[in-house]
């Protein structure tokens, strides 16, 4: 439906709008036809019908049946008929909303003016092809235009800038998620490729059948042991004496250590071993992973590594 909006470049201005919706289709179900015929007798005006009704049904003012062939208010509105101020704050609401959830609108379009303490619309940025949809809150009193010094600035209109704050908050927390859920779920997917292949290379450095069987991936199963999988140093080995912490990584080596993983390194000693993994090598034949012994010792004592602190744990001493 909101792609059929782009078909109009001009709604009229916000006083057609809501003559449109409170005065010509009102409280009544009415046809296409009736309201085409209202529209052309009002002296001094001229109102895009089609565009109006398309516009009231894809962001919900208006309802067609289709076994009557009429257009009707939703109640929503019917309830609010006679009061225009809420009237119009529920209007741009749902059109924001759609214009948000259909991602037509997102955070990158809009940025605060520090000069003019308010949301600025950056038009400079939006898509040409979307441009019935900015013209659309030019025209309902959303976005107002300000020309000066041969610049053109669009800004959202002060008593609108709640409607924007809210939406642009929602997104934002939407976007995150769905980023952190995406980032996890590659993280997991790059991790599990990278332990299975550190599964195949052990076996292979060992050439033992029997102690080969030993060597096991437990990061599915104890995510607290601070090492993904435990394996042997030498065929002699009696024992699990190899802890090894897999990291995918890519051409630069940067990987994420975490507290726990760091304590288990000190705690094994020479027993721990860091395998950095660069998935794009994987395939090759001749491919050695990048081995540190006692990294816990390694990092302390080798320049040639910048480690950086990304956050801070801090806690009030009672």
């Amino acid at each position: 439906m909101l792609q059929e909006l782009k078909r109009y470049n001009d709604f009229g201005n916000i006083n057609d709008i809501m003559y449109f919706f409170r005065e010509i289709i009102s409280n009544r179900q009415i046809t296409k036809k009736d309201i085409q015929v209202l529209a052309s007798n009002l002296p001094g005006k001229i109102i895009d019908t089609e565009a109006l009704l398309l516009f009231g049904v894809a962001f919900g003012i208006v309802q067609y049946s289709y076994e009557t062939e009429k257009y009707v208010l939703v109640n929503e509105y019917q309830n609010i008929i006679n009061m225009p101020e809420l009237f119009q704050k529920n209007m741009f609401t749902n059109v924001m909303n759609e214009l948000f959830s259909k991602e037509y609108l997102t955070n990158q379009y809009f940025e605060f003016d520090n000069s003019r303490q308010r949301i600025r619309f950056k038009n400079e940025i939006f898509p040409l092809n979307k441009s019935s949809y900015r013209n659309l809150l030019v025209s309902i009193g959303f976005i107002e235009i300000e020309k000066n010094d041969k610049m053109v600035h669009f800004f959202v209109t002060k008593n609108n800038e709640q409607i924007v704050e809210e939406r642009l908050k929602e997104y934002r927390k939407k976007m995150t998620l769905l980023q952190l859920k995406k980032n996890l779920v590659e993280k997991e997917m790059a991790g599990e490729k990278a332990e299975k292949f550190v599964l195949e290379y052990e076996k292979r450095r060992l050439k033992d059948s029997k102690i080969c069987d030993c060597i096991r991936q437990i990061s599915h199963i104890d995510v607290s042991a601070g090492y993904d999988i435990v394996s042997f140093e030498t065929i002699n080995s009696t024992e699990v004496d190899r802890y090894i912490e897999v990291k995918a990584v890519k051409s630069d080596f940067q990987f994420y250590w975490s507290i726990n993983e760091y304590n288990s390194s000190k705690i094994k000693g020479n027993k721990y071993c860091l395998y950095l993994i660069e998935l794009s090598k994987i395939e090759n034949v001749d491919y050695e992973p990048y081995i540190i012994e006692n990294p816990y010792e390694f990092f302390e004592e080798n320049s040639d590594w910048l480690i950086q602190t990304q956050t801070f744990s801090l806690k009030k001493i009672l």
